[in-house]
């Protein structure tokens, strides 16, 4: 079988690894990006795009969404102020007047109230961010880590292939390696998917949780995200 295969697919095992447009590693990314931008609602989008929406959806869940529940005591994302909040955001960018404050209590003058009065709920939430910043950072080095090692190991186990491949076609303990590369090379495509399909469930949860329904506090919200986020990191690593 190994012989046979040396004739067809097996030929260049580097290049049905490696190459960019229909290689092992393309197809895996490929899929896996499909089903971050599924995630991220934007199902459609391909290439470079789905990358953005990616960065997207990262700035929404870490920056945007507990920048409004510092601010207003809640997430204003789905809500009738949202429209207004982005029209001022775009207008900006807006330093220390009450720019912001004074158009979102045009809209709904208890989010207004709540900007204009710093409160223990507000500074609650404040000291609950300082650890979920350093989480997420950490968290960012994980999975980017992991995926760059991965990405590594896919290169090297392509290049260990041509051999491998070769030396396969020998009986007995000569086909360990063949075998041991083919697989490595499924553990590290593997670990890659995953990275991106946790990532983008992950930002979900955390979404879900910051502007959800319920009678939790900004707070409460902002350190439930904390135990999230240590969850998740362990449950990833």
């Amino acid at each position: 079988v190994i012989m046979a295969g040396l004739s067809t697919f097996l030929a260049n095992p580097a290049n049905l690894i490696l190459n960019q447009n229909d290689g092992l590693i393309a197809r895996v990314h490929q899929t896996s990006m499909g089903f971050v931008a599924a995630m991220a609602d934007t199902p459609d989008l391909k290439g470079s795009d789905q990358t953005d929406a990616i960065t997207s959806d990262l700035i929404q869940t870490f920056i945007r969404q507990p920048l409004q529940m510092v601010n207003f005591g809640m997430v204003i994302d789905s809500t009738s102020c949202e429209g207004v909040y982005d029209d001022v955001l775009k207008s900006g960018p807006h330093a220390w007047d009450s720019t912001i404050r004074d158009k979102v209590n045009d809209c709904e003058s208890k989010l207004g109230d709540y900007a204009a009065n710093p409160s223990p709920s507000m500074f609650g939430s404040v000291i609950f961010l300082y650890p979920a910043v350093l989480i997420v950072l950490v968290l960012a080095v994980v999975i980017g880590g992991a995926v760059l090692v991965a990405g590594i190991r896919v290169c090297y186990q392509a290049a260990k292939s041509t051999v491998t491949s070769l030396v396969g076609v020998l009986p007995g303990a000569a086909r360990r390696p063949f075998w041991g590369t083919i697989a490595d090379l499924f553990i590290a495509m593997a670990v890659f998917m995953f990275s991106y399909v946790f990532l983008a469930i992950f930002l979900k949860v955390i979404q879900l949780v910051l502007g959800g329904s319920g009678t939790m506090s900004a707070p409460q919200r902002i350190f439930l995200t904390d135990v999230l986020l240590v969850a998740g990191l362990v449950i990833y690593m």
